[in-house]
């Protein structure tokens, strides 16, 4: 489960942002919208608010860097990478600092912290903490090249040699195995980002889940009722054909590794979803069902709910956490608030998985979906510095009866954007008839 997440000098984010999961003392949806722990209460699900530019997306993006670099960086083929640290650029200092990535999570009710901070080159430090019960402890503190560890994390051991500039203590310590070690990549691994614009990356997902005895009834479930009018989904299998390639230009090197390549491809299935539809006579009576193509004959909206819902449903199985960008994107409405319901539920969400997501849509503030801790906004200041705070915390203190809404559009929570007078910028000249040319 996540608690808390943080960074700071990175991308338009100067000063530390936290995106924090714990739930405050407030009595809002307090039986549905929480995960109660022998720790602390957590929240289910975080929305994040605000104007186009705004942060958004280079908060959830700095998440998703921080997974990628714990997962990928003890790999051989990161060995002469650089590692594309994003430093905020509108002031003179910060382009030369390190960027900060921090995570708080509990793994079998332990809770751990995690992070480093890092610039292009190389890791400057790094740093892991467990609490048992109340007190934190170190397990590994690293400055630059000097790693100190506790006897409890003995499987770090002699690797400190092992370990490159720019790769990350605790990714080469998993690769040989440690308990520890191995149990928090883990857990990164089980953090799944979802871009809500690239969405098609994650169709062999679902289609992996359709194929499966034990969930295929539920990818149905789902797909019937969102009420887009599919009462079946099968799988078809395509043909790949590589016959328009020419290789004729190609070296004798060249044409063998193409060929080699092409054997790799042909083993790859390639497949179709086909979707049933209800077929009528002149009578509207049933007769029948219509094949359609899913990524042919349905919608956009119909596709990237069928991409997303694989995602989705393994999180609730698992207990996972799932991030989304641009979660409205080609969605009713209705059928979001749907799936964030199902996340805020007892019901719909045993396992306690947790969903954070940032959106435009303004019909889902409203207290009967959302805690006031729940919500989240970003905003630009004047020197393009962004900022991240929770309508908790928000400096007017928002009752839980306000209209949330109505008042975020409104202005008064901030986060929105300030648009100018466009109709100024129309100044063209009258056009004139012929007759006045004449």
């Amino acid at each position: 489960m996540l608690v808390e997440f943080n960074t700071s000098n990175n991308r338009s984010f100067k000063s530390k942002a936290k995106l924090n999961m714990i739930a405050t003392s407030i009595k809002d949806l307090e039986d549905e919208a929480i995960i109660t722990t022998e720790r602390m209460n957590l929240l289910k699900s975080a929305a994040i608010y605000g104007a186009n530019a705004s942060g958004k997306s280079n908060l959830l993006n700095s998440i998703a860097q921080m997974r990628w670099l714990v997962i990928s960086s003890a790999k051989e083929s990161q060995a002469d990478d650089p590692l594309d640290m994003n430093p905020y650029l509108l002031d003179t200092k910060s382009s030369k600092k390190p960027t900060l990535f921090e995570m708080v999570f509990i793994i079998d009710n332990i809770k751990y912290r995690y992070g480093f901070e890092a610039n292009n080159k190389r890791i400057i430090s790094e740093w892991l903490f467990e609490t048992i019960k109340i007190k934190e402890n170190a397990l590994f503190v690293r400055d630059k090249d000097y790693i100190e560890m506790v006897d409890k994390f003995s499987e770090g051991d002699r690797l400190e040699d092992k370990t490159r500039p720019n790769a990350l203590f605790l990714s080469v310590v998993a690769q040989f195995n440690g308990e520890i070690s191995t149990k928090v990549i883990s857990w990164f691994r089980k953090l799944n980002m979802v871009h809500g614009i690239k969405d098609d990356l994650y169709y062999g997902l679902t289609v992996d889940m359709l194929q499966n005895k034990k969930t295929s009834n539920i990818i149905l479930s789902f797909m019937k009722y969102a009420d887009l009018g599919i009462n079946n989904l099968k799988i078809k299998e395509l043909e790949n054909d590589f016959s328009e390639f020419d290789i004729s230009n190609l070296s004798k090197k060249g044409k063998k590794e193409f060929k080699e390549t092409l054997e790799e491809l042909k083993s790859e299935k390639l497949t179709d979803v086909i979707t049933y539809h209800n077929k009528y006579d002149d009578n509207k009576n049933i007769v029948g069902e219509a094949e359609f193509s899913l990524s042919k004959h349905e919608s956009q909206g119909t596709n990237k709910f069928f991409n997303i819902i694989g995602a989705i449903i393994e999180v609730l199985i698992e207990g996972e956490v799932l991030v989304i960008d641009e979660f409205n994107t080609r969605l009713h409405p209705l059928l979001t608030r749907k799936i964030i319901e199902i996340f805020n539920s007892k019901k719909g969400n045993p396992n306690d998985a947790q969903l954070i997501f940032t959106t435009h849509d303004t019909n889902l503030l409203d207290r009967e979906i959302f805690r006031r801790d729940q919500i989240y906004f970003t905003e630009k200041d004047q020197y393009g510095e962004s900022h991240l705070y929770s309508l908790i915390e928000y400096k007017s203190k928002p009752r839980n009866d306000e209209a949330y809404e109505k008042n975020y559009i409104a202005g008064k929570y901030g986060g929105i954007p300030f648009i100018g007078d466009f109709e100024s910028l129309m100044k063209f000249r009258k056009k004139r008839s012929k007759k006045q040319i004449l």
